[in-house]
């Protein structure tokens, strides 16, 4: 199994994947809806991608309380501070530049997360055999869902809908349910 090399390529492919057409979308409605640390699960599927393998459901938990703890504690502060400056960042120049200062922050802050996953995801261990990219990716969000874990819901299959669609996959309803029951299952 190949090992994951750098952190920079896991950063340059996670960014790939999140300017995919609709991905932006698909992954805020996950992280606003669910909770989802978006660059965690990211991570995740573009290591999967990558041939490396899905993660385990071992290293999934605890990947979910790094990137989760890391979310909540950290980035979600620092994005309602952001928002919370949209409309005086309107009016004010200051405000706008501090705006700017938050979202250069918050990027900083996604990487660190992003740095975290790929650490954990380094011991062979840590993910299993590949199974083709899709199958790969499937299992890699499944796991990281049942270890945050998530309530289904309507957004919640809208919004995996969606990110599965972004991904290319050609079986998005499938891939949604197969979500589903591994959530259940967890």
């Amino acid at each position: 199994m190949s090992t994951i090399v750098d952190g920079d390529a896991a950063w340059q492919g996670m960014v790939h994947l999140y300017g995919l057409p609709g991905m932006m979308e698909a992954c805020l409605g996950l992280q606003d809806g669910a909770g989802v640390s978006v660059s965690a699960m990211l991570t995740l599927v573009w290591s999967a991608r990558a041939g490396h393998g899905p993660v385990t459901s071992e290293a999934a938990v605890a990947i979910a309380a790094v990137g989760e703890a890391l979310e909540r504690d950290v980035l979600r502060p620092y994005r309602q501070a952001r928002n919370g400056l949209r409309g005086l960042a309107r009016q004010d120049d200051a405000a706008a530049a501090l705006r700017r200062d938050l979202l250069t922050q918050e990027l900083a802050l996604e990487r660190f997360v992003q740095r975290r996953v790929v650490h954990l995801l380094q011991p062979a261990d840590a993910r299993g055999a590949p199974d083709g990219a899709d199958r790969d990716c499937r299992m890699a969000v499944a796991r990281y869902l049942a270890a945050i874990p998530v309530h289904d819901s309507r957004e919640l299959r809208a919004g995996l809908r969606q990110f599965f669609l972004a991904l290319g996959d050609t079986a998005p309803d499938r891939a949604v349910s197969e979500m589903i029951a591994a959530g259940s299952a967890g």
